[in-house]
C-alpha cells in the first residue's frame, strides 16, 4: 500500500478544490488478461469491493471477478467469481461481515437465453449462495443489488421473445430464495440502476423506448410514480442525495452529451444539467455523492473523474493516478475510485475538500 503526502489543489472558480491520495493500492490479478472494473461498493466500516469482468481467456470466455479491501484497505480477496461461467458483474454491496452480494449477467451467444444472478461471497471471497434467473431472450441482467447475505434486493430486466424489456425488483432471504418478485409498472422500462433510500423506497433509472426515464418502487413493491421521458437518451446510475435522488447518463447526440439530473420526492426532475456545455462528451458511467460538495462522476469517453458542486455544474477534475472507471463514497467523508489494466486493479482513497 502506498500513501501520498502531498495535497494538490484545482484552482476553479472562486473557490479552489483541493484534494489528496489517503491510500492507494495496486492488486496483481495473478494472469496477464485485461480486466475492467465496472462496479465499486463502500462497506460500513472503511473496506470496498471492486467487481468487473475479465478478458477473454485461453476458452475464449471472459469472467466475472471481485477484489475486496478490508478497513485498513488491505486485500482480503480477489478472483472469479464462482459458479459464474462466463459474464460480469454490474453492482457489488459489502455486507457488515466483510463479504459482498454482487450482481451480474451472463455472456451470450446467439440463440442462448440470457441468465440474471445474484451471488453472495463470504469474507474470503467464497460463494456462500448463488441466486440464477433465466430471461424468455438473449438479454437479462441484475443492473444494481443492495443488503447483504440475510436479506437483500436485486433491481434487473429481462427482455421477451418480442424484445420488449421487462424490469423487476427481487427481495431475497439468507439463502438465496427470492422471498417476493415486484413487476415495474411502466411498459417498456429497461432498469439499468437503482438506489434504496432512507424511507425504504427504490428508485430505478434506465431507459424507455429511446428515452432516459426514473421509476419509484415504494417498500411493499408498488410502483409509486414515474418519470418516463425526461429527454433522449438513457441514465445508467442513481445516488441518494439531499433534496431527492442524483442521477446520471447521457443524451443523444453525435458524440453523446454526459448529463446530470437531480429528481423530487414526488415524482419529476428538479434540473437537469447537461455537460456538454461544459466540453465534455460521452456518459456518466458512476457517480458518488459528496456530502458539503456535490458529486464525483467518472465520464466514458475519457475515464475522467470529474467533481461537481450541488446543482451539477464542474469544479474540476480530480487525478486517481490511473484510469477511473468506477467511485463509492465512504462514511468517512473520502472518496473511493478503482480502475483496472492488463492483469491488475486499482483502488485509490482520496480526501477532497473545497
Amino acid at each position: 500500500m502506498l500513501a501520498a503526502a502531498a495535497a494538490l489543489a484545482l484552482a476553479v472558480g472562486p473557490a479552489a478544490l483541493e484534494y489528496e491520495i489517503v491510500d492507494s493500492v495496486r492488486v496483481d490479478m495473478g494472469y496477464r488478461a485485461g480486466f475492467q472494473v465496472l462496479c465499486l461498493g463502500a462497506g460500513p466500516t472503511g473496506g470496498v469491493v471492486a467487481g468487473g469482468v475479465t478478458g477473454e481467456g485461453v476458452d475464449y470466455m471472459s469472467r466475472a471477478f471481485t477484489v475486496g479491501l478490508g478497513s485498513g484497505w488491505d486485500v482480503q480477496w480477489n478472483g472469479v467469481v464462482e459458479g459464474v461461467n462466463s459474464g460480469w458483474i454490474s453492482s457489488v454491496s459489502p455486507s457488515w461481515d466483510g463479504g459482498c452480494v454482487c450482481g451480474g449477467a451472463t455472456d451470450y451467444s446467439p440463440g442462448d437465453q440470457g441468465d440474471a444472478w445474484v451471488v453472495a461471497l463470504d469474507p474470503g471471497g467464497f460463494s456462500r449462495w448463488q441466486h440464477h434467473r433465466e430471461g424468455d431472450s438473449e438479454l437479462a441482467e441484475v443492473s444494481w443489488v443492495s443488503g447483504s447475505h440475510m436479506r437483500s434486493l436485486a433491481a434487473g430486466y429481462t427482455h421477451d421473445q418480442a424484445g420488449r424489456p421487462r424490469s423487476w425488483l427481487l427481495r431475497l432471504d439468507d439463502t438465496g430464495r427470492a422471498t417476493s418478485r415486484s413487476e415495474v409498472d411502466l411498459d417498456g422500462f429497461k432498469a439499468l440502476g437503482a438506489c434504496s433510500t432512507f424511507a425504504g423506497e427504490t428508485v430505478m433509472v434506465g431507459s424507455r423506448y429511446g428515452a432516459a426515464a426514473v421509476v419509484m418502487v415504494d417498500g411493499e413493491g408498488e410502483t409509486a410514480w414515474t418519470d418516463p421521458a425526461i429527454v433522449e437518451g438513457a441514465l445508467a446510475t442513481v445516488e441518494e442525495c439531499e433534496g431527492g435522488v442524483l442521477s446520471g447518463g447521457h443524451a443523444y447526440s453525435d458524440r453523446g452529451d454526459p448529463i446530470l439530473c437531480l429528481h423530487s420526492g414526488v415524482g419529476g426532475s428538479r434540473w437537469m444539467r447537461n455537460l456538454a456545455e461544459d466540453g465534455y462528451s460521452g456518459s456518466v458511467f458512476d457517480l458518488a455523492v459528496l456530502p458539503g460538495i456535490g458529486s464525483a462522476l467518472v465520464l466514458t469517453d475519457s475515464a475522467t473523474l470529474v467533481i461537481c458542486d450541488r446543482q451539477g455544474r464542474p469544479l474540476g477534475e480530480v487525478d486517481p493516478g490511473f484510469r477511473p472507471s468506477a467511485v463509492a463514497a465512504l462514511e468517512d467523508g473520502t472518496l473511493a475510485v478503482a480502475g483496472s489494466g492488463m492483469g491488475e486493479v486499482r483502488l485509490a482513497r482520496l480526501g477532497i475538500s473545497r
